[in-house]
């Protein structure tokens, strides 16, 4: 009988699972040597023209030279060389040390950086200067601005150390106004007595002006006055009336001895009615004063501070006469 040999184990083992293992690298062998196509394969166009079609728009503006619409350089750049074609950008580069643009531009140059270190000007930096902004420079401390810049609004260009105040600080020091100080002692007691001293002042003013006046109302106008003594005052009885009045005419009555039941006779005769009482009372009087009626009427209007109706009477009086 012929033997039958058996395959050792791992004959076995290798073919099972060598094989599969082999047919997987073939396959990946295969597919890494297809190459893949290129970023600018899939879209169409080269990375170079995508940068190229980029810098055709003009973000920042245009500007127009030798008949051609260039783009405008961005802030912080300078511009080296003038496009060739319209609607792209020149030769732009970047500004030197310590130079700025702050704005799109088509200058050649940048503008140079302000300074912070000026002599006796107090100032410090605030914001370092970019290749797109200007240096901002403010007070030192304790310090407060006295000249702003015409260039830059909000810059300041000399600065001035802030007052002190051995009394105390009423307001304290800002970057734009200077300390204000509280009051000294003696200050305040100069003011007073200053306020004092005016108001005294004028006080007194006040009482001599008042003096002055009611002296010149007291003075007769002689000349005036003497052409009323022997004044007929018939014709002006309603005027003076007017002038007069109840209580005044009253009293000047009472005063000439003109009796009480008389005086009282003329109120129950014209019952509510003050114009009536007084003209008829006025009446009564004229008869007892006769011929001096008119200057003992201006002259007893004056004993009773009654200064204005007699000044007004006499306008009356006069007034007659000088139209006559």
């Amino acid at each position: 009988m012929a033997r039958h040999h058996r395959r050792p184990e791992w004959t076995r083992v290798f073919v099972f699972m060598g094989l599969p293992l082999l047919l997987l690298l073939l396959l990946s062998l295969a597919c890494c040597s297809a190459s893949p196509p290129t970023e600018g394969r899939v879209r169409g166009r080269s990375p170079e023209g995508l940068l190229r079609n980029r810098r055709q728009v003009c973000a920042d503006g245009t500007y127009e030279h030798d008949g051609v619409t260039c783009c405008l350089c961005a802030a912080g750049m300078k511009l080296k060389d003038h496009c060739v074609s319209t609607q792209v950008y020149g030769n732009c580069t970047l500004c030197d040390r310590n130079t700025y643009n702050a704005h799109p531009n088509s200058k050649t140059s940048c503008d140079p950086c302000t300074s912070c270190d000026q002599p006796n000007a107090n100032l410090e930096v605030e914001d370092i200067c970019t290749a797109g902004g200007d240096t901002r420079c403010r007070c030192k401390k304790d310090h407060f601005c006295i000249l702003k810049s015409l260039d830059s609004p909000g810059q300041c260009r000399i600065c001035q150390p802030c007052k002190t105040c051995p009394a105390g600080v009423e307001i304290a020091c800002t970057a734009t106004n200077d300390t204000v100080c509280q009051e000294e002692d003696e200050n305040r007691v100069g003011k007073a007595i200053g306020i004092t001293l005016a108001i005294l002042i004028a006080l007194i003013g006040a009482i001599g002006l008042a003096v002055f006046l009611r002296r010149k109302r007291r003075q007769r106008p002689p000349e005036r006055e003497e052409t009323l003594l022997c004044r007929d005052l018939q014709p002006y009885l309603i005027e003076i009336v007017d002038v007069v009045g109840w209580k005044d005419m009253k009293a000047i009555a009472l005063a000439s001895k003109i009796p009480r039941a008389t005086i009282e006779f003329c109120e129950r005769d014209n019952p509510r009615d003050a114009q009536q009482q007084t003209l008829q009372l006025l009446e009564t009087w004229i008869e007892s004063e006769g011929r001096n009626a008119s200057k003992n009427l201006i002259q007893m209007l004056r004993k009773n501070h009654k200064n204005g109706k007699a000044d007004r009477l006499i306008h009356i009086l006069s007034g007659d006469s000088e139209t006559a």
